[in-house]
């Protein structure tokens, strides 16, 4: 089972307009056959020009290859919590590093917010019957906060 290393989570620019989120990992995240595991970022920042709070969810799921459930591999979605709508519906990443869990977006995704406070955490899901309810295992968080991901699907 992989575990987040929180000393080496980063967030980098890697260029003007792209965003590079990594998670170092303890274990490869490509030896998962059977399950959903789930990788979150959760990015807020109040915006003092529009007053509102700005939330997004950057989601990775990987869903193993010998496992029951539709889709197979990475895929990346991102979720504007506060208009309830993707920005960036889910679509498959076809390589994934044998060490980390890295993806690169543009800030448009995120409503340009280059600065945000965030939480991080990875999950599991075993059923792939029913999908709409929270995964089954919390498996690490970051900042370490059990707590916040328990209240973040009620």
């Amino acid at each position: 089972m992989s575990e987040l290393n929180n000393h080496d989570f980063k967030k980098e620019h890697k260029d003007s307009d792209e965003l590079v989120f990594t998670i170092s990992l303890n274990d490869d995240p490509n030896k998962n056959r059977k399950f959903e595991t789930t990788y979150l970022w959760v990015l807020s920042r109040f915006d003092p020009l529009g007053n509102k709070n700005r939330i997004y969810t950057i989601i990775i799921p990987h869903f193993g290859i010998d496992s029951e459930f539709k889709n197979k591999g990475w895929y990346l979605a991102i979720y504007d919590n506060i208009k309830n709508i993707y920005t960036l519906p889910m679509l498959r990443i076809y390589n994934m590093t044998n060490n980390n869990v890295e993806v690169t977006i543009n800030p448009i995704f995120i409503g340009i917010m280059k600065n945000f406070n965030y939480s991080t955490a990875v999950m599991i899901r075993v059923n792939d019957e029913i999908l709409d309810k929270p995964p089954d295992y919390l498996v690490d968080s970051s900042p370490n906060d059990n707590a916040f991901w328990e209240n973040w699907f009620l």
